[in-house]
């Protein structure tokens, strides 16, 4: 299957389920999530926790709403395995940039001098 071809059957597959969606409405649902996010994060404590159902019910529902099927967001049986590699290398960043972050910003390197001045006596 030739990329023209697949890309045309792809359109095809989303068109004929009727989920077309325009540029200015992914724009607002866009704009619209990020703005509850933010509502629920600048909000005071008692009112964040009826808003942060508010902002998940509508991540759902605009989630669901625009939901093309799982081939369409590239979930495939096929060459499934060969793409692990990108959880491996998440897993691996999420590890490895906070450690360094936080032994260049001193966080770890202040634990490490308080453990060797107290082994050697010298507290300052």
């Amino acid at each position: 299957m030739t990329e023209d071809t697949h890309r045309q059957s792809t359109s095809d597959s989303i068109a004929m389920r009727g989920k077309t969606r325009s540029k200015p409405r992914v724009i607002l649902e866009l704009a619209v999530t990020y703005a509850m996010i933010l509502t629920v994060c600048w909000t005071p404590r008692p009112w964040q926790r009826l808003l942060w159902w508010v902002a998940a019910a509508s991540v759902v529902l605009f989630t669901s709403i625009s939901f093309e099927g799982l081939q369409a967001m590239g979930v495939r049986k096929t060459n499934f395995l060969r793409s692990l590699w990108v959880v491996g290398a998440a897993l691996l960043l999420a590890t490895a940039v906070p450690s360094r972050c936080g032994w260049v910003a001193g966080f770890m390197r202040l634990a490490c001098q308080s453990k060797f001045a107290i082994a050697t006596g010298n507290r300052a």
